[in-house]
């Protein structure tokens, strides 16, 4: 089956080629994740690395068959991404390393493609990386800030080549990588956006169109159906559906835009999931009261139709929080779930569970959570909630809260963890693509920093969560030389990444983890 929920208008040459595809696809035609062989940096590359016997760069194969369940994939944008045993970092200050992890015990940077700016996106699939980083110092940009677009060809690892770069002007919004090519949202002229499409051709990165939307920049979803943008405006948003060409890749077509009333939440307003794009080109949209997004305003969850020729506004907006403020949201599966603001003086977090694939989207249920919960992450049957308790005056430590969500309509804690010391804070609170699972048991790991009144020093590492069915336990906190952005499970190790370097732990035993110096504990 093609999608999720089938669209109701299609084209005739859409419904024939579809069905070729379909019948053509078999189990073998699947693309498996590529893993890219190491190679000595004297080695010759071959004709899948990235010179040939001449020095010449070769031109990219072509695509093969996708997935039959989409036809197009869609990638996964982190500053750090695993493929096999390479791990690919995009820093601040040092760029994009590429390091092999075939040893986890002993990583080694097998080379740098270096950029000193703030990278917004990173995607790494069929030998190629890209990067997408904001520019502070860059000639090209509007008050010197610019955005740069960069394709590198990491055929061979230890002799990455820049394929190419695009630089535009201002800050971009979202970056999305479908079917191997890169969209990028950003704002355009006065009270403008524009989405771009990116993709290497040969050896040479091009821009392969581009389309110009009415408001400034919010967020962009994709689907391997195609692109939802929001945008915003004085009084409201705008929500654009934008097709994807299966004969003319990287072309783009407005098919649709529907005003709707209030406002998102942008960078200015609080970072989190408001827009949420599915195979049957139904966009899912967590809208505010007004453009500002105060405070003092409720949240409501709109959904728009696109599967039909005139796209449906949907039911009535439904409220989603019971107290006013911005909440903290994530779409997964059809489900929204909702961390809903607390109360001012309580300290305890309602997340509200809605089915957002019915007619009409309803409510599934309610769960108290201790704490104030700042990043909900899906993770197979659970739904994991990282939030702080206590206050900045007495002590502020972290809490995560293991959810079983197999049953929407019944979730249930099954652990809950307290851990941190004078004052905690963790990355995750602001990107929850920081917390990490162990693919071989129920640890995670969630980068942190801390203040010790004790000895007046702040800590920063990582800190082990064993999410046991029974209970719950915080194991052994893992300090870092310096600010710790990413921690990732490999093979019994754990590997963290920061602007000081790659290091790698061996948590075997997780209360005795293998380490040069004493551990600097701060669970207690």
């Amino acid at each position: 089956m093609l999608c999720a929920r089938p669209r109701r208008f299609v084209s005739l040459g859409s419904v024939i080629a579809v069905s070729l595809a379909l019948a053509a696809c078999k189990p073998r035609d699947v693309r498996p994740a590529q893993t890219v062989p190491l190679r000595e940096p004297d080695e010759t590359a071959t004709t899948a690395g990235v010179t040939s016997t001449t020095g010449a760069a070769l031109p990219f194969p072509a695509e093969g068959p996708l997935a039959c369940a989409t036809l197009r994939d869609v990638g996964v944008s982190d500053f750090v991404r695993v493929d096999g045993k390479l791990i690919f970092y995009a820093d601040a200050t040092a760029g994009l390393t590429i390091v092999d992890a075939a040893d986890p015990a002993h990583p080694r940077a097998l080379s740098v493609v270096p950029f000193v700016g703030n990278p917004l996106a990173l995607f790494v699939r069929e030998g190629l990386a890209w990067v997408v980083f904001a520019d502070p110092d860059s000639r090209s940009g509007r008050d010197g800030v610019a955005t740069v677009v960069r394709a590198v060809d990491i055929r061979n690892p230890s002799h990455p080549r820049i394929v190419g770069e695009q630089v535009r002007a201002g800050t971009a919004r979202d970056a999305k990588l479908v079917g191997g090519l890169l969209y990028l949202l950003r704002g355009g002229a006065k009270d403008h956006s524009v989405v771009e499409a990116f993709g290497v051709t040969g050896t040479k990165l091009e821009v392969l169109d581009k389309v110009d939307l009415e408001g400034a920049p919010a967020q962009l979803a994709a689907s391997a159906a195609g692109l939802a943008a929001v945008t915003t405006e004085d009084d409201h948003a705008r929500v654009a559906w934008l097709d994807l060409s299966m004969e003319r890749p990287g072309s783009l077509l407005v098919r649709r835009t529907v005003r709707v009333p209030g406002g998102v939440a942008t960078w200015e307003h609080g970072d989190g999931q408001i827009v949420d794009a599915d195979e049957g080109q139904r966009v899912r949209l967590v809208t505010c009261a007004t453009k500002a997004c105060t405070p003092s305003e409720s949240a409501s969850l709109q959904i728009v139709d696109f599967g039909f020729d005139a796209p449906e506004r949907g039911p009535a907006p439904l409220r989603i929080t019971e107290h006013d403020g911005l909440p903290t949201t994530r779409f997964a599966d059809g489900v929204l779930y909702v961390a809903d603001t607390p109360a001012p003086g309580n300290e305890s977090t309602t997340l509200h569970v809605v089915l957002t694939d019915e007619r009409v989207p309803r409510f599934a249920a309610h769960l108290p959570l201790k704490g104030r919960i700042t990043a909900l992450v899906p993770h197979e049957s659970s739904l994991v909630a990282l939030g702080s308790v206590g206050s900045t005056d007495t002590e502020l430590k972290l809490v995560v809260h293991d959810v079983d969500v197999r049953r929407p309509t019944a979730p249930r804690t099954r652990s809950s963890v307290v851990f941190g010391s004078d004052w905690t804070w963790s990355i995750v609170s602001d990107d929850s693509r920081a917390m990490s699972f162990d693919p071989s048991s129920e640890l995670i790991a969630v980068p942190f920093t801390a203040w010790r009144q004790a000895d007046k020093r702040y800590v920063t590492g990582a800190q082990l969560v064993d999410r046991q069915r029974t209970g719950g336990m915080p194991t052994t906190s893992l300090p870092m030389d310096g600010w710790t952005e990413r921690a990732v499970f490999l093979d019994g190790y754990l590997l963290t990444f920061g602007p000081n370097g790659v290091s790698s732990i061996d948590y075997a035993s997780i209360h005795q983890p293998d380490f040069a110096e004493r551990p600097l504990v701060i669970g207690r």
